[in-house]
């Protein structure tokens, strides 16, 4: 199954905010460097601490319309650049 970023939290708060809404619109979702990221907040050494919010490639475009459903225009966005 491949994956898909579709948030990069900055804070403990977003992510769950993130993971509450993905879970409401019954879309599964991984977080990447999860653990590690936690343990160091505030600490970003890009692709080590950094927490990136994944779901299946093909429900990324129904995880992203949830997310833009429920933070709008000022919401987290996805990184491009991750597969």
């Amino acid at each position: 199954m491949s994956l898909t970023t579709v948030a990069t939290p900055l804070t403990e708060s977003e992510l769950v905010l993130i993971l509450s809404v993905l879970e409401a619109a019954g879309v599964p979702a991984f977080v990447h460097s999860g653990g590690l990221g936690g343990l160091f907040p505030g600490l970003d050494i890009g692709a080590v601490t950094s927490r990136r919010v994944m779901v299946p490639s093909g429900l990324a475009a129904d995880a992203l319309a949830a997310l833009q459903e429920a933070f709008g225009s000022a919401g987290p966005e996805a990184d491009p650049d991750a597969e």
